[in-house]
């Protein structure tokens, strides 16, 4: 190979390195922005739990939980914080840390308290209403399709509080059973929450369980039967 053929080749092949240099720049910086530049935003509106009164002028902090990955690298944890307004009303605007769960929460004593979970990290949530501290009315009712005798006793869960389980004797009827009037969600919010009622006839009898939906500021039924 002459000496001039040899130089224009290696012109030629610093012409490619150059071209596929420039060409492989954006999509490395496109890659950076698609993988941690993504900007989300949560809106809403709270209220202290079932009255019109706005949760007003009060510090709330975004929380995203904290999960690891096949290598043990953890991520999540605080985004940051912001203040409601006069009306309640908030806007945050994030950059997720990872796509696990976020929850919404204010500072309390040592620790925090939770005001609402369960939102879906990596996504836009706007326009969300929220009660703090929310509270419904528990009805129980019975459909007794087999009504036993008065030597068998109903040991069913009792949301009013007190006893462990509540104790009806047979036959037993059809009907509401009781009302838990002001029952509350806990700190762990969700709209609606899942709730389980137990139950079983007699005191060696065999536990079975039914789950329903708490309606936050409403009445929340469940139907048991008895069989």
């Amino acid at each position: 190979m002459s000496q001039q053929a040899a130089k224009n080749k290696l012109k030629v092949m610093k012409t490619f390195l150059f071209l596929l240099g420039v060409s492989t720049i954006p999509f490395l910086f496109s890659s950076c922005k698609k993988n941690g530049d993504e900007k989300y935003t949560i809106t809403g509106k709270i209220f202290l739990s079932c009255t019109s009164t706005p949760w007003a002028n009060k510090e709330i902090s975004f929380f995203q939980r904290v999960g690891a990955d096949w290598v043990g690298q953890t991520s999540g944890g605080e985004l940051g914080t912001t203040i409601t307004d006069v009306n309640g009303n908030f806007s945050f605007a994030y950059t997720p840390q990872n796509g696990n769960d976020i929850r919404i929460q204010e500072q309390a004593g040592f620790g925090y308290s939770t005001i609402c979970e369960g939102l879906t990290g990596k996504t836009t949530e706007e326009n969300l209403l929220i009660r703090y501290g929310p509270i419904t009315t528990a009805q129980v009712k019975l459909n007794a399709i087999n009504p036993y005798t008065q030597a068998d006793t109903l040991y069913i869960t009792d949301f009013r509080g007190g006893a462990n389980f509540f104790k009806v004797t047979g036959p037993f009827a059809n009907g509401t059973l009781y009302n838990a009037s002001n029952y509350g969600f806990g700190s762990s919010y969700e709209v609606p929450a899942s709730k389980e009622i137990s139950f079983k006839i007699g005191y060696n009898g065999s536990w079975k369980s039914k789950s329903f939906q708490l309606v936050p500021c409403d009445t929340s039924r469940v139907t048991v039967d008895i069989n």
